[in-house]
């Protein structure tokens, strides 16, 4: 990461939560629980992914 990504990282982080006000807001209570593990879920995924493509890149 370059200094010059902070803007685009703050604008991504500002994006995500808005996202996630969102979803929160949309869910009923019991159904938290559930949602938020799968986000849990899908965030590693998404991790992942991004170090294959990484290491891929790198390569």
């Amino acid at each position: 990461m370059s200094e010059g990504d902070a803007p685009r990282d703050e604008e991504m982080r500002e994006a995500v939560g808005r996202w996630l006000s969102y979803v929160v807001q949309a869910t009923p209570d019991h159904e938290i629980e559930p949602v938020a593990a799968a986000l849990g879920a899908f965030v590693g995924d998404v991790r992942s992914a991004a170090q294959s493509m990484l290491v891929e890149r790198r390569a």
